[in-house]
């Protein structure tokens, strides 16, 4: 009996202090954790203190340059960039045209263009993959596909420039995960840049934009709409449908929303022409998602539960009257292509 009891008290005592240091052992791991929350919230203040003196050593950096000179046009521009104030003592920045470097006084410019510039008497760098013959009326317009990898001088500038004429950060030196598609006015004098747009080499939202910029002198020609159309062509070409990265700014969704209507509106406003909104997508390279925007935008289908289901025809008035009402847009002719001299691949693949 006292043995067993004695076995009886010693388990009983062994359960209590098994117990007391089971307690102190999660009292210590809750002491441990604590102390390690308080390092990672002290570890993520001090890195948060760290990015804002980044940020404000950028804000300092980011002045805005009055004037840039590009080519035959004096520039005036909109937004701050982080180009170095040295290059510009006289609130004049001279940009060159070849290669998009940059330097303080025309002298210098002729200087650099006459000597030192590797695009001088060349073509812009990367592969052609779209050219439109000049006519009696109209230059004639090259498009460049421009690896930010292999050009990353070129593309850290392009991306400078840009930035004067954009209130959104663009990226300066992580330009290798991008390919740039630089659009050219050509003549006799040679290539002048008029804008471009940058698409994610690996995308997995399948945006097939992610950055557009069209230089002011080339405003109003219909070139915005032109590179809209002309990722959608990439992406169709990969056998894909695309969408441009989000979110879009004011001028940015007015601009995709027109373009949607447009093309939607004319594929759809043929004669006995019977659609899906599967079948819109495969034919214009649109993501169903913008097209079923568009659709319900337009009163063409009135609930979002039916456009999967519903086929849209494209007798009906509503569709003839609003694709009457369409502003025309410039687009990009399929036939114009070099797909062969393209290096971007479609998402997932590596380039």
């Amino acid at each position: 009996m006292d043995q067993r009891g004695n076995v009886s008290i010693c388990t009983r005592r062994s359960e209590k202090t098994n117990g007391i240091k089971r307690g102190r052992v999660e009292e210590s791991i809750v002491l441990k954790r604590k102390r390690s929350n308080d390092a990672d919230c002290d570890k993520f203040e001090d890195l948060l203190a760290k990015y804002q003196e980044i940020d404000t050593q950028s804000m300092k950096m980011m002045k805005k340059v009055p004037q840039i000179v590009l080519g035959r046009y004096v520039i005036d521009t909109w937004y701050p960039s982080p180009y170095p104030t040295m290059f510009y003592p006289e609130n004049k920045l001279y940009i060159c045209e070849n290669c998009l470097s940059y330097t303080s006084t025309q002298r210098f410019l002729k200087h650099h263009q006459a000597n030192e510039c590797p695009r001088n008497k060349n073509s812009p760098p990367g592969a052609r993959i779209y050219y439109e013959k000049p006519s009696k009326t109209a230059d004639g317009l090259a498009l460049f596909e421009i690896d930010g990898k292999m050009d990353t001088t070129f593309a850290q500038n392009l991306c400078l420039l840009a930035k004067l004429f954009m209130d959104q950060k663009t990226l300066y030196f992580d330009v290798a995960l991008f390919h740039f598609f630089v659009l050219y006015r050509h003549d006799k004098d040679g290539y002048h840049i008029v804008g471009y747009f940058s698409k994610e080499k690996l995308s997995p939202e399948n945006y097939n934009l992610s950055c557009i910029v069209i230089l002011p002198p080339y405003q109003r020609h219909g070139y915005g709409s032109l590179l809209i159309s002309i990722s959608y062509e990439i992406s169709k070409y990969h056998g894909q449908v695309g969408t441009p990265e989000r979110p879009l700014s004011t001028h940015g969704r007015a601009a995709y929303v027109e373009y949607w209507k447009y093309t939607i509106l004319n594929e759809i406003s043929i004669p006995k022409c019977k659609l899906s909104v599967e079948q819109l997508s495969h034919r214009t390279g649109i993501m169903p998602q913008d097209i079923t925007d568009v659709l319900l935008s337009c009163n063409i289908v009135r609930s979002i539960s039916i456009v999967d289901q519903c086929i849209i025809n494209g007798s009906c008035r509503k569709v003839q009257a609003q694709y009457q009402a369409l502003r025309p847009l410039r687009l990009c002719n399929s036939r114009l292509f070099s797909w062969k001299k393209s290096s971007a691949k479609p998402n997932g693949m590596k380039s």
